[in-house]
């Protein structure tokens, strides 16, 4: 409880059931972007989906919308 892994997206991983009726399981789930992020479309769903991104950004455009905030300037 309380441990905190950080690891490559492309890496396979996953865990065993939570059998426990006590307690739940939780998650969270973080996804940090370069300076250098553009926006590119795709084709199908995305994971999570931002609805509404399309009409604010446009191919190549960097990632500076509220959706991404600055978390560090270097």
């Amino acid at each position: 409880p309380g441990d905190a892994i950080v690891f490559h997206f492309l890496t396979v991983h996953g865990a065993p059931p939570n059998l426990s009726t006590k307690f739940r399981r939780r998650g969270f789930a973080a996804r940090w972007l370069g300076d250098d992020t553009t926006y590119a479309t795709r084709s199908g769903i995305i994971s999570p989906p931002f609805p509404g991104l399309e009409e604010k950004l446009n191919e190549g455009d960097p990632m500076d919308v509220e959706e991404f905030p600055v978390v560090w300037k270097n």
